[in-house]
């Protein structure tokens, strides 16, 4: 076990703990609502449900900490997607409520310590007919403020269910293209007007199935690019279908060429070498710490690629053959798949 197995399990063991107590928090609710229905039948059935439930987040869960089998995730996308958006936006509002509920326990400990009300009116209020006890009034506010705490908390509790719903069935599928004039000091002439299209962090699996991949292609292509980058992150983690995913990369049509680099994603999952060999195998190029130089209209400019920036600190992958041209006719550009990656 290296270094990193050990760093991933330390954050993950209490990662996981915290999700499946907000799990829990939910399925008791529903547990606890199931024991009010009166008919027996029904009871049982959403006893059984709700176990089930929490059985299969329990298990999709560990299968994502530890397992490591992401092909199932794949294979079993469409419900694997609900299970996520599920764990995700509950533990976001569990989350929330739980923030509500220390603050509400705070400023009630607080209003303890620091207001000291009487339990009674003075004689001449409490003999006067037209004034209630202060008692009686102190309760008619606090009986307010509780509502107002319980529609405030689960108000605050709704708003990850549903800015997690709306990112699942409408976000996630409003693609757009964002079109920008870059300046660059010092571009030689000939290079004016050269239209680039880049596409980042596709992740291909239980979110973004093949046929949305296809779609994103697609929207680059009637650009009409000169040229065409992938700057990394084609799947999360092992046995996403990466092979899947370049294959529909592939379909990118541009008169310079497709090129690519790696993201951190293919560091966790294994697969720099992998995917370099699958761009090969449909006439791309996934450049890794070296450069090629690329003429269009008479000028050339070096694009350089760089794998992801903690390839350099855990496999010592920087090669001497990185360093680009220096000649001061050609115009670097680099590609990088963070920006806080380091140009050679």
């Amino acid at each position: 076990m290296n270094v990193f197995s050990i760093m991933r399990l330390i954050v993950a063991v209490p990662m996981l703990l915290l999700f499946l107590w907000a799990q829990r928090y939910w399925f008791l609710r529903l547990w606890r609502f199931a024991n009010r229905i009166e008919s027996r039948v029904p009871r049982r059935i959403v006893h059984g449900l709700t176990v089930f439930g929490f059985g299969l987040v329990a298990a999709a869960l560990l299968a994502v900490f530890f397992s490591g089998r992401r092909d199932l995730v794949w294979r079993f996308s469409g419900m694997m997607g609900v299970v996520g958006l599920w764990i995700t936006t509950a533990f976001l509002s569990w989350v929330v409520i739980s923030l509500v509920s220390g603050i509400r326990l705070i400023g009630r400990r607080a209003r303890s310590l620091l207001v000291r009300a009487p339990d009674a009116a003075s004689p001449a209020a409490g003999n006067s007919p037209n004034h209630l006890p202060l008692s009686a009034v102190q309760d008619d506010v606090r009986l307010d403020r509780r509502r107002f705490v319980q529609a405030a908390t689960a108000l605050a509790g709704a708003i990850p269910f549903g800015a997690g719903a709306y990112g699942f069935l409408i976000g996630r599928h409003d693609y757009r293209v964002l079109q920008l004039d870059l300046r660059v000091s010092g571009l030689p002439r000939e290079l004016d007007g050269l239209r680039i299209a880049q596409l980042s962090d596709i992740h291909i699996g239980s979110y973004m199935s093949a046929a949305e991949v296809r779609r994103a292609v697609g929207m680059a292509n009637e650009l009409k690019p000169d040229l065409s980058v992938i700057t990394g992150d084609f799947l999360t983690g092992p046995n996403d279908p990466l092979a899947t995913c370049i294959s529909e990369l592939a379909r990118l049509r541009a008169p310079l060429g497709v090129w690519g680099c790696n993201g951190n994603h293919e560091i966790y999952a294994d697969a720099q070498e992998e995917a370099a060999e699958l761009f090969a195998g449909h006439g791309m190029k996934l450049l890794r710490e070296e450069n090629a130089e690329v003429s269009w209209r008479g000028g050339r400019f070096n694009l350089i690629g760089v794998d992801y920036q903690l390839a350099a600190h855990w496999t010592h992958s920087w090669r001497p053959g990185a360093r680009g041209d220096s000649g001061s006719s050609l115009q670097p550009g680099p590609l990088p798949h963070s920006v806080r990656s380091r140009f050679v």
